[in-house]
């Protein structure tokens, strides 16, 4: 894809995701020499999320979401960060897990933002947006705002080798391989990422014996089968979907707004209703 075209798409995007939080919550919230990022965190929030249910996660990252840099704001202020819509859906639940379904999972008691899984290798360890863990099953997310929009070139140290062959399962091995093969297999899907991820579940959870899944969830636009972008997306996905399709760590994959429709048919919490009322103001428009 031409650089030019994606960064426009890319910027389009982020203009538009601007607005609706405009529009959601007014101009006021904006800073004045950034104009897509609020003045504080806790403005890009929705009603029903508080400061509590995830600052002291997010500031225990590594990704330094929530402090402004010398010259660059915090990232959690930009109208499209994919960590303020992690926390915006998933806040509710960080103290109360009882409440969460989960691509067919229930029965959550703990939860947790950015949640590390050491692979055992040097380097910083990936880290799950979203964490929840019961008696008999755990869930690892992945979440992702406008990240497809950027094409994405698959990388590895060295060191992977041997945690691929000390930890993976033949699929994921596979999937590496060609990863290692043909770097810009996958353009729009963060693979290289996944791979790390569940290298991370297998190293950290590989003695835990409940139920493991690693969930990958993602925003479309409500026109995304107009652009070009998000249909590659939803075909790597699927490529990638079916090559891991036996593994002992369960891959799931869903848009917001598909989980948001299986919320609203599925879940017993009395405050659901508002709560995807708020999500989809904010988030459910077109770009």
């Amino acid at each position: 894809m031409n650089p030019k075209v994606s960064h426009a798409i890319r910027a389009h995007a982020e203009k538009k995701a601007a607005e609706r939080l405009a529009a959601f919550s007014g101009h006021s919230i904006f800073r004045d020499a950034h104009e897509a990022y609020t003045k504080l965190p806790e403005q890009n929030l929705i009603p029903g999320v508080e400061k509590n249910d995830f600052w002291t996660d997010l500031g225990a990252g590594a990704g330094n979401e929530l402090v402004d840099g010398s010259r660059d704001p915090a990232k959690f202020c930009a109208a499209f960060s994919s960590s303020a819509l992690a926390v915006n859906a998933f806040g509710p639940f960080r103290h109360q897990p009882q409440n969460l379904e989960l691509v067919g999972y229930q029965g959550f008691s703990s939860a947790q933002f950015e949640k590390p899984l050491p692979t055992g290798l040097k380097g910083t360890d990936p880290h799950l947006d979203f964490y929840a863990a019961g008696l008999v099953q755990i869930v690892c997310v992945e979440s992702k705002f406008l990240e497809p929009l950027w094409p994405k070139v698959a990388r590895f140290t060295n060191s992977y080798e041997g945690a691929i062959e000390s930890l993976a399962e033949p699929m994921w091995t596979n999937v590496y391989q060609e990863l290692k093969g043909d770097p810009s297999l996958f353009k729009f899907l963060d693979a290289a990422q996944l791979v790390k991820h569940y290298l991370g579940m297998r190293n950290t959870l590989g003695k835990v014996t409940a139920e493991q899944a690693l969930f990958y969830i993602y925003w479309e636009p409500t026109n995304s089968g107009d652009i070009e972008e998000y249909r590659s997306h939803r075909k790597e996905l699927e490529h990638f979907t079916e090559a891991v399709r036996n593994s002992q760590i369960k891959f799931a994959a869903r848009s917001y707004r598909q989980l948001w429709a299986e919320w609203r048919n599925m879940s017993n919490w009395s405050g659901m209703e508002a709560h995807l009322s708020n999500l989809e103001q904010r988030y459910s428009f077109p770009i």
